[in-house]
Formats: C-alpha cells, sequence, structure tokens
C-alpha cells in the first residue's frame, strides 16, 4: 500500500528482493511491442535471518501491474523471486549494529499471468530504503533469455533483529521497473 509522508505523510514503500524487481517478465514472446514495458509491483520479502552477512536465502512473493507500450497489458499477476543477500553490520561508537546505509541481493524471479509465463535473474544493490536493481536473462513463454532492463525499489522493514540476536525479517516491497 503506497502513502506518501513528508511533515505527516509517509512513503510507505518497500523494495528487495529480489527481488522483486525484475517484474517485466510479463511481456509475452508473442508481443510484438517490447520498448518500453514498464511494470509496478507489491508484496512482501522474507529473510530468515536479519543481519545476515555472507550467503543468506530469502523469498519474495509481489502482485503485478505490467504494461507494454503504455497500454495495460496484464493486471492481477503473481511474481515470486528466490535469492541469496548479504545484510551485514558496522562497528558504529565501538557497537555493532545492523547496516541500514547499505545491503545487496541476487537471484532469479518468476512470473505467472493467464497463459503466460516469465524468468528471469535480478542484482540489487539497497541504499537505505531504496534499491537499483539490474535485470538480465529474462525470457518469455519459453522463449530466448535475451531480454534485459532496470528497476528501483522501495524496501521498508516491518521487522528487524539485532546484530547479537539476528531474527526474522519482513518487509514491504514495491518496484517500477522497464524491460526491453
Amino acid at each position: 500500500m503506497l502513502g506518501i509522508t513528508d511533515f505527516g505523510y509517509k512513503l510507505k514503500v518497500a523494495a528487495v528482493a529480489a527481488g522483486a524487481l525484475a517484474t517485466l517478465a510479463a511481456v509475452p514472446s508473442s508481443a510484438k511491442v517490447l520498448k518500453p514495458a514498464r511494470s509496478v509491483t507489491e508484496g512482501t520479502a522474507s529473510l530468515p535471518a536479519y543481519p545476515c552477512a555472507g550467503s543468506c536465502t530469502g523469498t519474495s512473493t509481489q502482485s503485478i501491474l505490467l504494461q507494454v507500450g503504455g497500454s495495460p497489458n496484464f493486471q492481477g499477476g503473481t511474481l515470486t523471486a528466490s535469492f541469496s543477500y548479504n545484510e551485514g553490520c558496522v562497528t558504529v561508537k565501538k557497537k555493532s549494529v545492523p547496516n541500514a546505509v547499505t545491503g545487496t541481493a541476487n537471484g532469479t524471479i518468476h512470473f505467472t499471468a493467464p497463459g503466460h509465463t516469465a524468468t528471469g535473474n535480478f542484482a540489487w544493490v539497497r541504499t537505505g530504503l531504496t534499491a537499483s536493481i539490474a535485470l538480465t536473462n529474462f525470457s518469455f513463454d519459453g522463449g530466448p533469455a535475451t531480454h534485459s532492463g532496470t528497476a528501483t525499489g522501495l524496501f521498508e522493514p516491518v521487522s528487524t533483529g539485532s546484530c547479537a540476536a539476528p531474527a526474522p525479517l519482513t518487509a514491504t516491497v514495491q518496484t517500477i521497473a522497464t524491460l526491453n
């Protein structure tokens, strides 16, 4: 759910997962117009341990709305992602705290809509609550994995752990993506 806030308005948005971000996977291989393809997603990301430095794995499930050439193409689709992430700790004033400044994730995204599927890869770099996402090797309806693009996401943690006691983290994730 989007709610923008500044001085009483809160930007309530989030982006992981991972994926989520490669939501442009909804363009069927039979589509004549692939430029520009745009998508908007909203959902959640689940990280079994936060913080977690190294090779940790998470998942994301999101709703997707895709547009091709400016007109609606699919609504009500589902995006799922599985990913590895690195959300470590930093030392601030001799105390280890979760790194709120930066984190990374990479993995695979799958999209399904009535009669269509798509799969691709993503790489995510989080700075604060925002993420820059590279989308690569997307295949539509079993076609060749030749499509790529970019996405921007927002990642809003609903829960968090500490460096001394990592805990599961759930985050709201929203993305806007373009795929060629």
